[in-house]
């Protein structure tokens, strides 16, 4: 009897032991991000942490880092234009990638003053412009390129 109380406990802990490092392989790979703005149209997203070659138009996952308005802050946007691509800056305004024409505003949602951040003439490697189409979106426009280091994940909307 002893032998077969001994052998359920070791089923019982290498099931857990396995349900545990599942778990951490699923965590540390996969996630969910939900979205309590306007700027894009989903409220939930799937997110792959190992997001492998970005392409332009892939929603990603990022952190913002000392943002005047937004701190250290986690945010979803679209990349728009790839390193290599050429930014124009006709006055306050953009021309991204040789066909987004993007108008910057002056202020904020809230009518904070939004300082304007110059940008490359040809976006760096391993950085990108992201950006949203609400009129109030926060995006590259604002806070400048996003680097690789700062991608935290590829996100595909759920709902």
């Amino acid at each position: 009897m002893l032998e077969t109380r001994t052998n359920r406990i070791l089923f019982v802990l290498t099931i857990f032991a396995s349900v545990m490092l599942f778990g951490k392989w699923l965590t540390d790979n996969y996630g969910f991000a939900f979205n309590k703005s306007n700027s894009l149209p989903g409220k939930i997203y799937f997110l792959d942490k190992k997001p492998g070659a970005l392409q332009k138009g892939d929603l990603v996952s990022f952190r913002l880092k000392n943002d005047k308005f937004y701190g250290n802050a986690t945010m979803l946007k679209k990349i728009i234009a790839m390193p290599g691509e050429i930014i124009m800056e006709p006055k306050k305004n953009l021309v991204v990638a040789g066909s987004k024409y993007l108008v910057r505003r002056d202020s904020s949602a809230d009518g904070r003053s939004i300082d304007l951040v110059k940008l490359p003439s040809i976006i760096p490697k391993s950085q990108y412009f992201v950006y949203t189409p609400h009129p109030k979106s926060y995006d590259s426009r604002y806070f400048g390129l996003i680097k690789d280091e700062d991608i935290l994940a590829r996100a595909y909307p759920l709902y």
